[in-house]
């Protein structure tokens, strides 16, 4: 009896300490399973929800050489204006989100033949939805309607900073450029 009373009396340290235990070990599993930044791409999406797991296992198939994995992150994950951003190869984005934020943005070339948008002549993004025209690409992850709000146009742009968007900016790949074709071409 007195065991038991004893065990109860410091549950809360073994719960604390259960917790603890299960964040330590994520965050080693995250850093052992994470890649360099030159050996993945990254996609943030600003959009009410992408299924950013199984988007990743559909957009890790077939990664040009020397990527290594595909990364995912939705809304959640961070701030726009967060620092965290800097390290994002490709983001998806309501119109008015990059066009308050273009000098984070690189020029586009290469996509002709998508709904391109243009600000004082430059190509900045490409749709990758837009309700109107009945572009979705990629809608079987990705959910582009917000609740009771109105509809967005979104597109596709990279940052201009980018190791993997090759002659863009003169970076040594292209991969962000491959995976952005494949999300374009997820319809």
């Amino acid at each position: 009896m007195k065991l038991i009373k004893k065990i109860f009396s410091n549950i809360h340290r073994y719960i604390l300490w259960a917790l603890l235990s299960a964040l330590i070990w994520a965050f080693v599993f995250s850093i052992i399973t994470d890649a360099d930044r030159k050996k993945k791409v990254t996609v943030f999406f600003n959009t009410p929800s992408v299924e950013e797991y199984l988007f990743e296992e559909a957009l890790d198939e077939d990664l040009p050489e020397g990527i290594r994995m595909v990364k995912v992150h939705g809304h959640e994950y961070t701030a726009f204006d967060s620092s965290v951003l800097n390290e994002i190869d490709i983001f998806i984005l309501a119109e008015k989100d990059i066009t308050e934020n273009l000098e984070r943005f690189s020029p586009i070339t290469g996509f002709e033949g998508y709904k391109l948008l243009e600000a004082d002549g430059v190509v900045y993004g490409v749709c990758v939805y837009d309700p109107s025209s009945g572009i979705a690409c990629a809608d079987e992850f990705v959910d582009y309607a917000s609740p009771g709000g109105t509809e967005q146009i979104y597109y596709l742009c990279f940052l201009k900073d980018s190791p993997h968007i090759g002659e863009m900016n003169g970076s040594g790949d292209s991969a962000a450029v491959f995976v952005a074709k494949r999300i374009l071409g997820m319809n």
